[in-house]
């Protein structure tokens, strides 16, 4: 319950006015649908004895039949309030902790994250976020409003027959607690495998999609299809003992609304022979308890999806509070302007017993100067990216900003300072303008098109029907590879920054799109430091100075 509690308080910090409007309109909600069935009931049976009294008998029909159409009208406005208010509490919460998620998960890239799944990651992103709103739409706003209700329906009973309100109390606390609770406990691995089966199922089939190429050309798509088929498999076996225990849980609440309906007919038919209690009041209470019971129901069910709940708000939490690979110093000091930046005698190794990846590693490139460095797969290259980034920090030397130990920045700075273009930046379903934007939400149209030109891109975005507004499909499908990778360039040319790092920029590009693409970046490259991780060899009149990487240490390249 810790898990709940903890996004519970999360969502209350920022969005307790909305909750709080939603558990309000729900409680009116049920309390307007109750107070129409209790005044109908009394109604017609006072109206009926009132018939069979003769001519002579007073009854007034109209404020009865008023009252009936004001709670008709009121619960049809409350339950469309209830239903506005709620939800649009719930995709507020959800955003909000999509966005608290994002922040805790980013410093963790790659240290922390990387043993994961991407497909993982995205479940966690999506479905274990998704499976947060059963805990304000579907268990405490009617919670509350239930609670609430029966206290008032109690109240009210007992102004006529104190033993009707016990029995109200005691029929709820069976029906509104002991059943939900026990539903939660049978749930809990049902709900617990359920979570786990989908977000297996989530990640099984993003990773097939991701990787459809790759398994085809080695003949692994079978053995995906079949680990696809076995998460599906897992999860239908998880939501149909869900189901299961949800009509359990139905069957008693209703078992347990019969009884109580029994019994408070007996008490209240004793009293009305003892003179104690009118007849129409007898109407009144019966109708009363089945009004106050239909808050019982989403009870159960919510109770229900608990353990699945509880599960993703566990794992959650978990990643979130892993602690990063590295952490801004306790008293920062700020980034001086510049682009200068250099690596002094740095060695790092991926843990305490893993061999060195780079070993006294040295390299100095001025403001404005264009260097690439060059080498095989697996050589360190995108390793000497991350420490620029302080991804990581090095085991031994310094990488120097500007002069300054980066180690010594705010990482958001240092992050602001470098435009970083790695061999798998993604290309996100949407506009043309909207992927630009994301190098600089504040870019004007013009701008925007001196970055396209720079990146060689212009002239194609120009003959498109819509412009900047053309969309580019998932991963940018509507684009040719080459156009992608320009893309990407113009995006990180958009940033207002000094350095330009490229880890890989022409991956899966063919010679002549490769020789294109760094004929572009020459020009768009100008006037910045430019630090190019590639493994290609044409790089005629692109770079100043060419280093290659080899078992750790930095060479000039011949």
């Amino acid at each position: 319950m810790k898990d709940l509690l903890f996004f519970l308080r999360l969502a209350a910090r920022r969005r307790l006015s909305w909750m709080l409007a939603g558990a309000l309109l729900t409680f009116t909600t049920l309390l307007a649908g109750t107070a129409l069935l209790t005044l109908s009931g009394w109604f017609i049976s006072a109206a009926a004895l009132a018939g069979l009294a003769g001519a002579g008998a007073v009854f007034n029909f109209f404020v009865p039949s008023a009252g009936v159409r004001f709670f008709a009208i009121g619960r049809i406005l409350s339950r469309y309030g209830e239903r506005l208010v709620t939800h649009e509490a719930t995709l507020r919460v959800l955003a909000d902790l999509r966005v608290w998620f994002f922040r805790k998960a980013i410093p963790l890239a790659p240290a922390r994250l990387g043993g994961l799944r991407s497909g993982e990651v995205v479940a966690r992103v999506t479905s274990d976020i998704e499976a947060l709103d059963n805990l304000y739409l579907r268990a405490v706003a009617p919670a509350a409003a239930a609670l609430l209700l029966t206290l008032i329906a109690a109240g009210f009973l007992a102004l006529f027959e104190p033993r009707l309100a016990l029995v109200l109390l005691a029929a709820m606390g069976l029906a509104g607690v002991a059943v939900p609770l026990l539903i939660a406990r049978l749930a809990r691995r049902s709900g617990k495998a359920q979570a786990r089966a989908a977000a297996e199922l989530r990640g099984a089939a993003l990773d097939g999609l991701q990787g459809a190429p790759e398994l085809l050309a080695h003949g692994a798509s079978d053995r995906a299809a079949s680990a696809l088929e076995s998460a599906s498999l897992r999860l239908s076996v998880a939501q149909r003992r869900q189901a299961s225990l949800g009509g359990l849980g139905g069957a008693l609440i209703l078992f347990t609304t019969g009884l109580a309906l029994v019994l408070l007919l007996l008490i209240a038919a004793q009293a009305v022979a003892e003179g104690r209690l009118s007849p129409p009041l007898l109407a009144m209470a019966a109708l009363l308890l089945l009004g106050v019971f239909e808050a019982a129901g989403p009870l159960a069910r919510a109770c229900q999806s608990l353990g699945q709940t509880r599960f993703a708000a566990r794992r959650l939490r978990s990643l979130a509070e892993t602690e990063p690979a590295v952490r801004d110093c306790e008293s920062p000091q700020d980034l001086p302007p510049g682009g200068d930046l250099a690596f002094e005698r740095v060695s790092f190794a991926y843990g305490p017993d893993a061999p060195p990846v780079l070993h006294d590693l040295s390299l100095t490139v001025t403001e404005g100067e264009r260097v690439a460095i060059l080498g095989e797969s697996g050589s360190g290259k995108s390793t000497l990216a991350h420490l620029l980034l302080r991804l990581w920090d090095p085991q031994a030397g310094r990488v120097l900003l500007a002069g300054t130990d980066i180690s010594r920045v705010r990482q958001a700075e240092l992050h602001q300072r470098i435009a970083f273009l790695s061999q798998d930046t993604p290309i996100f379903s949407g506009s043309l303008r909207e992927n630009l934007l994301l190098g600089d939400p504040e870019a004007e149209e013009a701008r925007l098109w001196e970055a396209l030109d720079q990146a060689g891109l212009a002239d194609f975005v120009a003959q498109l029907p819509e412009g900047l507004e053309s969309w580019v499909g998932e991963t940018g499908v509507n684009l040719s590879g080459g156009q992608g990778r320009r893309l990407a360039l113009a995006r990180a040319l958009l940033k207002p920054s000094a350095i330009l790092l490229l880890d890989e920029p022409t991956q899966g590009l063919d010679a002549s799109a490769e020789r294109a693409f760094f004929a572009t970046l020459a020009q768009a490259a100008r006037g910045r430091t430019l630090v190019l991780i590639t493994h290609a060899q044409h790089l005629e009149g692109c770079v100043e100075r060419v280093y290659r990487l080899d078992k750790g240490r930095l060479q000039p390249a011949p």
